[in-house]
């Protein structure tokens, strides 16, 4: 493949609608060059090659397999012979080796502080992993998979689920039990299909592609026709493998979208007779996992916890949440936040992280988790917590900006802020962390000029050395209603908290979660985590309003049988 089809070839043949010419045009010639560019670099004398920085040679070659395996799908898409790609594979597996021998010896160098993958299973290169594995089995070169088995291991500590299923059909040693999905949708959709009866399986793909693509939209290729830059198709290489090992019959879903068809019949001819039968082991729905005690275990931890849909509406605590939101959040969490803040020495992610760490316990709080999952991810939140604040550091903004505001480093308890620093003490109260107060109050304390009067009261019980509570609440209503509670006599505490909470969600119009289940943004639910914090200090009895929708009783009856010290009245 020297040269791209013509542009009348390409229309009578083209697999993917959405591919014009000109973009595949310019991705073939791109890829071309590519290929050509780095194999003028490598084929220098030793002394040159040795001069150039490890750096450059991993990124370069990097791009050389990122681009090789983006030329199998941009010339599946464009209507090339499918022997065609069958013939180049070969060369993609090599050009993906030199890339790993480089990367290799970039993190075996004294240039790289952290080690890195040669395709991290948990981020964005999982795609570039599962296709090269896929187009192995379907053009029929499963004698060239165990090539890959290295690059795919790699500093990776844990395997996963599809892909182990996948190459166990042609590769030794390989572990086709694993039950998590590393990079989870959509790719976590598909372990059903394996543990399913035969009979079951085609109705269980063609749902799996129907969700596929909206399945898809943390994904790096997801939208990337409407750019056009290095668009080179949708296909679900997964389902056509699948299909393949699993044998299953896919007239029901063959002229659905994604699904690549053409490969498929191919793929059937070139291994007629040689693909073994595939038995694969049930999901291991109830499977447990180790605690997790770092960030690089959180993702993996989580995608296990994930609640199924009848999971969902038999526990959910919110009756405002519905299972996509949840989902989605869960995901974001997982796939997003988890990878992209894994350096603690990065500003922005560790802000994101802790930040994202608070919305994750009350996502999890409104799906129905067990409480006992909350108390245990907390402490590691309150660590992300600790790493950002690391970065708290005074600010001074140019003589341009006169905006002092966009320079704070800190939780502002003026701002929107407020609510998050309040959750995160709230659930330290609630969850059975109140040990956790005094590392937590330095981290909002700083750079407010100004103490939050609800704050003071809530932390009081177990920080007695810190001044007394002021007035005033730094953030208003809906929080400033609560301060009458506390001089309160102990029997009009109940109506005032029922008063409160009917009142709380119309008070908070001016906060961040307000409306928040109607705009499409991320919806966490409606909870006053307060109230059941300031139940629980004061004693107070919630019989009369337990029922209340924004009320978190659960949490209220946990941390009743957790605090060890309440407010002396």
């Amino acid at each position: 493949m020297h040269a791209p089809l013509s542009e009348s070839d390409f229309h009578q043949s083209l697999r993917e609608p959405l591919l014009r010419y000109y973009g595949y045009e310019e991705n073939f010639h791109d890829q071309l060059e590519t290929f050509e560019h780095v194999r003028e670099r490598l084929q220098q004398a030793p002394e040159m090659i040795s001069a150039i920085p490890l750096y450059n040679l991993m990124n370069t070659t990097k791009r050389l397999a990122t681009d090789a395996t983006a030329f199998l799908v941009n010339c599946y898409s464009g209507g090339h012979d499918i022997a065609q790609l069958r013939d180049f594979y070969d060369r993609a597996v090599e050009h993906w080796e030199t890339y790993a021998h480089y990367n290799q010896a970039y993190n075996d160098s004294n240039d790289r502080e952290t080690p890195w993958p040669h395709v991290a299973l948990a981020g964005p290169e999982y795609h570039q992993a599962l296709t090269m594995v896929c187009f192995g089995i379907l053009l029929g070169k499963q004698d060239v998979l165990h090539r890959l088995v290295p690059l795919i291991d790699y500093r990776n500590e844990k395997r996963d689920a599809l892909v182990e299923r996948l190459l166990s059909c042609c590769v030794e040693g390989r572990d086709p039990a694993a039950g998590i999905c590393r990079r989870n949708l959509p790719y976590s959709k598909t372990l059903p299909i394996f543990a399913a009866l035969p009979s079951e399986r085609p109705a269980l793909m063609a749902q799996y592609l129907a969700e596929w693509y909206e399945a898809s939209r943390r994904e790096n290729y997801y939208d990337l026709h409407k750019s056009g830059y290095q668009f080179v198709g949708y296909w679900s290489w997964e389902a056509a493998a699948i299909t393949l090992v699993l044998g299953i019959d896919d007239t029901s879903y063959r002229n659905l979208p994604y699904y690549p068809a053409d490969m498929a019949v191919f793929a059937r001819q070139a291994n007629a007779g040689r693909m073994p039968a595939y038995s694969a082991p049930a999901v291991e729905e109830n499977a447990e996992l180790t605690p997790p005690g770092t960030i690089g275990e959180l993702a993996e931890y989580w995608r296990h916890k994930k609640l199924s849909p009848a999971d969902f509406e038999q526990h959910r605590r919110s009756n405002r949440m519905h299972y996509g939101s949840y989902e989605e959040n869960l995901t974001l969490f997982t796939d997003k936040v988890c990878y992209d803040c894994a350096d603690p020495d990065h500003y922005d992610g560790a802000s994101w992280l802790a930040r994202e760490s608070v919305n994750h316990m009350r996502n999890s709080y409104s799906a129905g988790h067990a409480l006992e999952d909350l108390n245990t991810f907390f402490p590691l939140a309150l660590s992300f917590w600790e790493n950002y604040a690391r970065f708290l550091t005074p600010s001074t903004p140019s003589e341009d900006d006169g905006d002092e505001d966009c320079y704070k480093h800190w939780l502002d308890l003026e701002d929107d802020d407020y609510h998050t620093g309040l959750s995160l003490v709230c659930f330290a109260i609630l969850l059975g962390h109140q040990d956790k107060l005094a590392r937590i109050m330095p981290i909002l304390d700083y750079g407010n000029r100004r103490r939050d009067a609800l704050l003071e009261h809530l932390v009081a019980p177990w920080l007695p050395g810190r001044e007394a509570p002021p007035k005033k609440c730094t953030r208003g209503k809906p929080y400033s209603q609560t301060l009458p509670m506390f001089p309160a006599a102990p029997d009009k505490r109940p109506a005032m908290m029922a008063e409160y909470l009917k009142a709380w969600y119309g008070m908070s119009e001016d906060e961040p979660y307000f409306g928040t289940n109607r705009k499409g943004s991320q919806f966490f639910g409606y909870w006053s985590f307060e109230a059941a914090a300031i139940s629980v200090i004061l004693g107070i009895d919630d019989t009369s309003y337990r029922d209340d929708i924004f009320y978190p009783r659960e949490l209220a009856d946990f941390a009743r049988s957790h605090v060890t010290t309440i407010l002396q009245v």
